[in-house]
């Protein structure tokens, strides 16, 4: 099955992106984007394209999966590469992946810096918990989870090595 995900992921993206594989189940999709909504259209294809295709499993079984979706925008903020480094904003995808998975299952959730943000905004802000960083307006998210759940943030920090 993994291979018919790693297959399907490379389907859907662009020439220029990049697919890996994590660990486990988890992959990883490194992909340019020009727009801020591109990210959110690109999980809810990656989403729905599980929805429509049954996976081949031995003895021409099929399996019917969903997946989860969290992802976060590197650089953060459009021209300003070094508000964040690279493996801050992973750490961000994979708690969004994380929000995503306990919140609703065959869900994404993306996380977006808003401007103004300076790095010397997010000194002390990684070990407070997500919802806080939303509270002060240094963060949006967006989701496909359905409006009329309220997302269950759990202990969710945002911390770094």
């Amino acid at each position: 099955i993994l291979v018919q995900v790693g297959n399907m992921l490379s389907r859907i993206c662009r020439g220029n992106d990049v697919v890996y594989r994590m660990h486990a189940d988890v992959f990883a999709l490194v992909s340019a984007v020009r727009s801020e909504n591109e990210p959110a259209l690109l999980a809810e294809r990656i989403r729905t394209s599980f929805l429509q295709k049954p996976f081949s499993l031995a003895h021409r079984r099929r399996a019917d999966l969903t997946c989860s979706i969290g992802f976060a925008n590197w650089p953060v903020i459009v021209n300003e590469p070094d508000v964040m480094k690279p493996d801050q904003v992973l750490t961000l995808a994979d708690r969004a992946l994380d929000l995503a998975k306990r919140n609703s299952r065959n869900a994404w959730l993306g996380i977006y810096g808003e401007s103004p943000l300076k790095a010397e905004d997010l000194r002390g802000l990684w070990s407070q918990k997500l919802p806080r960083l939303f509270e002060d307006n240094k963060f949006s998210y967006k989701t496909s989870i359905p409006l009329a759940m309220d997302i269950e943030w759990y202990d969710t920090r945002v911390e770094t090595h």
